[in-house]
């Protein structure tokens, strides 16, 4: 063979396969950038994704309040009872005590003081004065103002069971209530038998002493008394 045509038979093949290599090469990369391209668009599997959660756990801070209930204990209401020495006598004062809605009567205190005709007048004088400190103590509180006491007594007397009960400003000026003024001094005054009625007068005036209440003068009868004294422990029994 003419080595002229040989050379050309040998380039003519080394070409086509050079062709073919750069077609199948071509090829390859084809088809590899085709199989990435579809990875892309539908991934085989889906991607696992881990989200992150986060957890917020409310603290509820509570402020612990304590609630003490302080029970005040009812006062004892009560005194000891007197022995007078020889030469003494005992008085019986009513006094309304501890949280006593109505002025009862129903408590009382013991005053020991020298012998005396005028048994009705130390008392008064006395009721004026107020509790002692022992008996605060035990509950007892006066009807009458701040700055009453015995002087406040101006005047007293007692004639066919009626008697006069005259008192100063002062005893009623800051009284705790009209109706334990009036309770307080009936109650004391008519345990006394010789007492049938009392009429009540401030400075002299009987009108001054009720106006204290809203009405004209009266003059308090035993009877009356005893009517609204029962009254009275009623509503406070409920």
């Amino acid at each position: 063979m003419d080595p002229a045509v040989m050379n050309t038979a040998l380039l003519d093949i080394i070409r086509r396969v050079l062709i073919a290599a750069v077609a199948i090469l071509a090829l390859i990369v084809l088809i590899a950038a085709f199989r990435r391209v579809i990875e892309v668009r539908e991934p085989l599997a889906a991607p696992t994704t881990t989200a992150a959660t986060t957890t917020t756990v409310a603290t509820t801070t509570t402020d612990a309040t304590t609630t003490t209930t302080t029970t005040v204990p009812e006062p004892p209401c009560e005194v000891p009872a007197v022995t007078p020495a020889s030469g003494n006598i005992v008085l019986t004062l009513h006094y309304s005590c501890g949280n006593a809605p109505f002025p009862t009567g129903n408590t009382v205190v013991y005053r020991e003081v020298p012998d005396t005709q005028l048994v009705i007048t130390a008392t008064t004088r006395a009721l004026l004065d107020g509790p002692t400190a022992e008996e605060a103590a035990a509950g007892f509180r006066s009807p009458f103002g701040p700055e009453a006491g015995g002087e406040d007594l101006v005047n007293i007397s007692l004639s066919s069971g009626r008697l006069v009960i005259d008192l100063a400003d002062t005893a009623t000026t800051g009284a705790e209530s009209e109706a334990f003024l009036l309770g307080d001094l009936s109650a004391t005054l008519f345990r006394f038998s010789s007492v049938s009625s009392v009429e009540y007068r401030l400075n002299g005036s009987c009108d001054d002493f009720w106006a204290i209440f809203g009405t004209a003068c009266d003059v308090l009868e035993r009877s009356q008394w005893e009517a609204q004294q029962a009254e009275w422990i009623d509503l406070a029994n409920g």
